[in-house]
């Protein structure tokens, strides 16, 4: 069993080591950053040849006014559409190809039996009672719900739902 105060007295020595180390880092950080600082004011950066790798050809200034952002136009190597012939062919064969085959024969299948299912009453009760608690009728759904339950009595969510409906109070959230 811990006995009160010692969080607080670790907490107390981790502050102390804490001032320690920085009071002996802080002027070996000061002569760092001194010496950093003389680096960058005594070396600066000068680069030995142009930036860019092609030269800029000069733009008249009225040019210059007109549309300062546009770049100048790169010359074209290449058609920018491929020949449309060899395209056309292919497009004529392919749809040759499909006119000419012909379709799958039908599948005919036998239709399933026309078996009449009736819904389990216990459902269609339990879809009645939703249905009342749409329109607000909470009594009448409640009894609906106990009927269902009746039938079928282990269904959790009807119980939930029953359940829910003989609270005074509820309380929801997503």
């Amino acid at each position: 069993m811990s006995r009160p105060g010692r969080p607080l007295r670790a907490l107390a020595g981790l502050g102390v080591a804490t001032s320690v180390w920085i009071a002996v880092r802080l002027p070996g950080m000061e002569r760092e950053v001194a010496a950093l600082a003389a680096l960058a004011n005594a070396n600066p950066v000068r680069l030995a040849g142009p930036v860019l790798a092609a030269p800029v050809p000069a733009v008249p200034p009225l040019l210059r006014a007109v549309a300062p952002l546009r770049a100048p136009a790169m010359p074209r190597t290449f058609p920018l559409v491929p020949a449309a012939a060899p395209i056309r062919q292919a497009v004529a064969a392919s749809t040759l190809s499909l006119a000419v085959t012909t379709p799958p024969p039908a599948v005919t299948a036998a239709p399933p039996a026309a078996t009449e299912s009736r819904p389990d009453p216990a459902f269609a009760l339990a879809a009645q009672a939703y249905d009342r608690l749409r329109r607000g009728e909470r009594r009448q759904a409640a009894a609906l719900f106990d009927a269902a339950l009746s039938l079928q009595p282990d269904n959790r969510q009807w119980q939930a739902d029953r359940r829910a409906l003989g609270r005074r109070w509820q309380l929801g959230a997503y």
